[in-house]
């Protein structure tokens, strides 16, 4: 039995990957032309093209970043073009903007910023010619392609299984018609596609009509009554798919996995992307390395800061969960009393904050320059370490502690299930003027719509909360 979106899939995947590596190439070849550009205009201030040629290994991870996050490789219905065009203009735009923060930060003054505003231009335009070609391309390559499919069941998962054929450009599959399971039918079409007969006539039914694939679309109860279908289908030769839809209620997302050629299926509640959660992983490591480099001057006036005016180590280490309940120190810059902790059960009945969470405004425990850390949100910058480690996320929920899970009830441990983060939802939404329920809410908010694009949005949107001191305290 070959399931019908196996198949979607695979030509999903090729489809996808061969767009993608003629996006990274038009954007490695805009980079030429556009030194070219600048060099025939403006002959004055430019070196030799080998002097530029380390941006490439910048630009190309982050185009590929963008342009996956902009949902330009999801082959499921054709965007209209001039979405696709704006999409190709926010990632350019976006790409531009961080490729140009990165030089300025690193103070490589001697890049022609001419070389880098022809550079977005040209890239534009040839990424949206790219476009134009790719899906001519693809219309000549499956002009003469087309698949007959009949789908056995009369349901919804039926019908709107039909209207997903239909919708598909790039597959140019045909749905021949409907087989009835219920012989007390009393219809001749269903949802303007024909209904051709029962399942007894099935077999009659593809011997006179050209059929490709035979698809279930049934209750999952009454599966093992069609038995005879899959033999007969299998002895024709004849794919056959089942639509998997047996616990809709679920919010988990459900995918179908090869284990050594046995097929498992998965519900997870979590992103399942390993091509997007790679990204995510290379932001963080090139993102905390980038930031552990350029802040390191700031690390040593902190430690200094520290280390005058109050007794005890640098840095507060602590025991926090992590990754499905993983445990794993946490590492920021001591903004207490070395004796802190022992002077905590005194200061319980202070807690603002409902839950198992314990905040208070204006904690005695915490030092004159502790209290200037925690409002800037310096005091934080040490888990970059637990970033570039892999126990952290730049974004993501907060990492809680050991005591605060147990006392979590069970809808409230799923925040658990992807990686903490030193910013997300809850520290742009107000951090401690947010109540614990909302909290929570908010971080199964970010899981249930994570993608890379919201991550970067997070992250911009981070700085202006960190620089007013908004709910930090």
């Amino acid at each position: 039995m070959i399931n019908f979106y196996t198949m979607i899939s695979e030509r999903k995947r090729i489809i996808s990957f061969s767009l993608f590596f003629f996006d990274i190439l038009f954007t490695a070849v805009s980079f030429f032309i556009a030194y070219w550009v600048r060099d025939s205009l403006f002959k004055v201030g430019l070196y030799s093209i080998k002097t530029y040629l380390w941006l490439l290994l910048i630009i190309i991870p982050l185009w590929s970043l963008i342009l996956y996050s902009m949902g330009l490789y999801r082959i499921e219905r054709t965007y209209p073009t001039r979405t696709e065009i704006l999409r190709l203009l926010k990632a350019v735009i976006l790409g531009n903007l961080i490729l140009g923060a990165i030089i300025f930060g690193l103070k490589f003054i001697y890049i022609s910023r001419l070389l880098i505003g022809f550079f977005g231009i040209i890239n534009l335009i040839m990424l949206v010619a790219l476009r134009f070609l790719f899906h001519y391309g693809i219309d000549l390559l499956i002009e003469n392609e087309e698949l007959n499919v009949l789908i056995v069941g009369t349901g919804k998962g039926a019908k709107e299984l039909a209207n997903e054929i239909d919708s598909n450009k790039f597959f140019r599959m045909k749905v021949l018609g409907f087989i009835s399971e219920n012989p007390e039918i009393n219809a001749s079409v269903i949802n303007d596609y024909p209904l051709l007969g029962t399942i007894k006539d099935l077999p009659k039914i593809m011997e006179q009509k050209v059929v490709d694939e035979v698809i279930l679309a049934l209750p999952r109860n009454r599966l093992a009554e069609f038995d005879d279908i899959f033999r007969y289908c299998d002895e024709m030769g004849v794919k056959t798919g089942v639509l998997l839809d047996p616990f809709s209620k679920m919010g988990s997302k459900v995918s179908i996995e090869n284990l050594k050629g046995i097929p498992v299926l998965t519900f997870s509640a979590t992103a399942r992307n390993e091509l997007a959660l790679l990204s995510k992983r290379f932001l963080d490591i090139s993102g905390s390395a980038l930031l552990l480099l350029t802040s390191f001057p700031l690390f040593i006036l902190i430690f200094i800061l520290i280390k005058f005016t109050s007794k005890g180590p640098i840095f507060f280490r602590q025991i926090r969960c992590g990754l499905n309940g993983r445990r794993f120190v946490m590492y920021k810059f001591r903004t207490m009393l070395q004796e802190a902790e022992s002077l905590k059960k005194d200061l319980v009945k202070m807690n603002e904050l409902n839950g198992p969470v314990f905040k208070i405004k204006r904690d005695p425990r915490v030092t004159p320059i502790g209290s200037f850390l925690r409002r800037t949100s310096l005091d934080e910058l040490p888990q970059l370490i637990n970033v570039l480690k892999g126990d952290m996320s730049l974004v993501g929920p907060r990492p809680p502690l050991p005591e605060e899970v147990e006392r979590y009830k069970r809808w409230q441990r799923r925040r658990l299930s992807m990686r903490p983060g030193i910013t997300g939802l809850w520290q742009i939404s107000g951090r401690n003027d947010v109540d614990f329920e909302e909290w929570m809410r908010l971080d199964l908010k970010y899981i249930d719509e994570w993608s890379f694009l919201n991550d970067i949005k997070i992250i911009f949107k981070t700085v202006p909360v960190v620089t007013s001191g908004k709910g930090a305290y």
